[in-house]
């Protein structure tokens, strides 16, 4: 990644990568590959993005649709296929970090 980024409405932080989620609900990733800082496997899913938890290796993002899409280390949560159907119907809590 290189250049500005615009619009940027939250910046997250795994141990090595940054994920931000801007104006039209799209997320830019960037960093170690490793920590998530590569989000080319689940691009396509990450639209109308809401909110964006990390841990040290992976990101979740809540999508508008309330589903859930993660991405990085699986070892660090980055790989919800095992769960996909179980995260439905999530809602960010009001205060929740």
């Amino acid at each position: 990644m290189s250049g500005t980024l615009k619009n940027v409405e939250q910046v997250h932080v795994t141990k090595e990568a940054f994920a931000a989620i801007v104006a039209d609900g799209s997320v830019v990733t960037w960093g170690n590959e490793d920590s998530s800082g590569d989000s080319t496997r689940v691009r396509e899913q990450l639209k109308n993005v809401q909110r964006i938890f990390a841990t040290e290796r992976a990101f979740a993002a809540i999508l508008a649709d309330e589903g859930v899409v993660a991405w990085g280390s699986s070892s660090y949560g980055g790989d919800s296929t095992s769960v996909r159907n179980q995260l439905k119907n999530v809602q960010k809590r009001r205060g929740a970090m």
